[in-house]
């Protein structure tokens, strides 16, 4: 234990070491004060989906690659500010799971967006940088689950509300999933292929704090989701190496813990476990894939179906978009439009891809189903 420390001092420095001393003691103190009792309702949940599967689904841009619209019955843990995808499907995530303290501090001046659109919410009550989440947020809401993270150590808990960090808020996700009974975790968006965001200020010196100066975050389905004026972490390569090498410990113990985790995502870097095609492992016949695309049109635009939107929109190829209206909706190519969903987020929507076509409806023509927030 001595070494150790020895070799905490030498790695961090003095002035690291001591501060992350006393962030412990801090959060220690904080837990004891204010960490909320919930034993009976985390004992309630444990199990209470054994044997079932479920979508464990990322931030990243493959997502406007998937047809999420398929999902309505199934099982769903979602992420952060998935919540601005929920214009583009008909159905809400399961679960919702939120980690990172920025990313907290920005959602809870839009909360009601996570609290509207999720059976069961997940949080740390105090958050290990200090935090104090169970203060801000109604303590006693029935959909929130109060975790703590576990402040010595490294690997995967079974006994939450205790919860080991790995990087990424997907790996307390993993726990989360496996503690309520999942034997079968699927993943998609989970794409792990970063970028630098270059258009940023760094908010604390001497660190990898930084908030957002335009809308125009590159690693996630939605250029608004680390957009204007939101704070994150810029993801350097040691955290990108430190989460993938996680991952790799996680899919080395999946057999011991009883779970199976597969990767049906699009685009994604992470080798670790097998990888499914989305469209294959969903098995669904193409009559099954229109009545699932329909009720999405038919809940989120002011269209019935696929056949009343095409008689209300044009197809367009690259040399007939600069013609366009910004009220007109348009259909295009996958291969083509794709490259219109981030550029056009402002003005349209994107429905799909759904027979290899994308569809993009003006927002004139949608229901407004959540909040304007943007």
């Amino acid at each position: 234990m001595v070494n150790r420390q020895i070799a905490l001092l030498r790695k961090q420095g003095i002035y690291n070491f001591i501060l992350s001393k006393f962030r412990k003691i801090i959060f220690t103190y904080n837990i004891l004060k204010h960490y909320p009792k919930q034993k009976n309702k985390w004992e309630a949940i444990k199990n209470k989906y054994k044997g079932e599967r479920v979508f464990l689904i990322g931030n990243g841009p493959s997502l406007n690659e998937t047809p999420l619209y398929l999902l309505k019955n199934e099982k769903i843990m979602c992420f952060n500010r998935f919540h601005l995808m929920l214009e583009k499907v008909s159905w809400t995530p399961d679960f919702y799971t939120i980690v990172d303290n920025l990313v907290l501090d920005d959602l809870l001046n839009e909360f009601e967006n996570v609290l509207d659109n999720a059976k069961e919410i997940f949080i740390p009550a105090v958050h290990i940088q200090g935090d104090v989440y169970v203060n801000r947020i109604d303590k006693n809401n029935p959909k929130v689950n109060w975790f703590r993270h576990k402040l010595f150590g490294s690997g995967f808990s079974t006994k939450l509300p205790y919860v080991f960090g790995g990087g990424t808020v997907i790996f307390e996700g993993f726990q989360i999933l496996k503690y309520l009974g999942f034997s079968e975790i699927v993943m998609i968006g989970v794409d792990m292929n970063y970028k630098i965001h270059k258009t940023v200020r760094v908010t604390k010196k001497n660190s990898n704090n930084i908030q957002s100066l335009l809308d125009d975050d590159p690693n996630h389905f939605d250029p608004r989701y680390f957009g204007k004026g939101k704070k994150y972490h810029q993801p350097e390569t040691y955290i990108v190496k430190n989460i993938l090498s996680n991952l790799e410990k996680l899919s080395k113990i999946t057999d011991k813990l009883g779970i199976k985790i597969i990767n049906a995502g699009y685009n994604s870097n992470v080798e670790y476990f097998p990888k499914v095609n989305f469209m294959d492992f969903l098995n669904l016949g193409k009559n099954e894939c229109l009545l699932l695309f329909d009720d999405t049109i038919n809940s989120r635009t002011i269209y019935k179906n696929l056949e009343g939107l095409k008689s209300d929109s044009v197809f367009v190829t690259e040399d007939s978009l600069m013609n366009l209206q910004l009220s007109v909706n348009y259909f295009a190519d996958f291969t083509f439009g794709k490259k219109h969903i981030k550029k056009n987020i402002f003005t349209h929507v994107c429905f799909g891809p759904f027979e290899d076509k994308l569809f993009f409806v003006s927002r004139d023509n949608l229901f407004k189903t959540q909040k304007e927030i943007y």
